[in-house]
């Protein structure tokens, strides 16, 4: 497969790289997600989960954030986490903006990621995503994910994230 022109990802370190990640995560969830968990829902996971201080905590505990570069913009953004508890690497966010999706960025990131796992020896990935999120569902299954199960979690303030659980076991490098 030939990846879109100037792909790239640029690891999250600076302050300023963390507030334009806060700045997308506001931008992409904006977009894409009242249509599915409703305004009210998606202003309380901006703030819970991809907000400045958030970011800045998971990336001293491990999380690796990055921006995606395309053609010399930022196209989104994302994030991975070392599971071996699960013999696996976890994708923990993975979002575009809107003029960005459909043109190969995820499958550069998740192969890039499929890369890191193998070299961590995990032989896995893993993600979550959310029932109806129909359209990036039939993405990761047809980058090849497959849904292992579900879970429901109350997140406060009386919202859930009601997701699928998928894998992917890549294949040789």
């Amino acid at each position: 497969m030939r990846w879109p022109e100037n792909s790239g990802l640029v690891e999250v370190k600076s302050e300023q790289q963390i507030r334009q990640t806060v700045d997308l995560a506001f931008q992409i969830w904006n977009q894409h997600y009242p249509a599915i968990i409703g305004q009210g829902q998606v202003d309380y996971m901006l703030d819970r989960f991809q907000s400045f201080p958030v970011i800045q905590e998971q990336i001293r505990q491990d999380y690796r954030y990055y921006l995606i570069q395309s053609a010399g913009s930022i196209a989104g953004y994302t994030a991975f986490v070392l599971r071996p508890d699960r013999q696996c690497l976890q994708i923990s966010k993975l979002y575009l903006l809107a003029d960005w999706r459909g043109q190969g960025l995820a499958r550069y990131v998740i192969d890039t990621a499929c890369n890191l796992a193998r070299g961590h020896g995990l032989d896995r990935l893993y993600l979550t995503v959310n029932k109806y999120n129909h359209a990036t569902l039939a993405a990761y299954q047809k980058i090849g994910f497959a849904i292992t199960g579900d879970i429901v979690v109350d997140i406060g303030n009386g919202f859930e994230m009601d997701d699928f659980e998928m894998e992917l076991v890549p294949g040789p490098a």
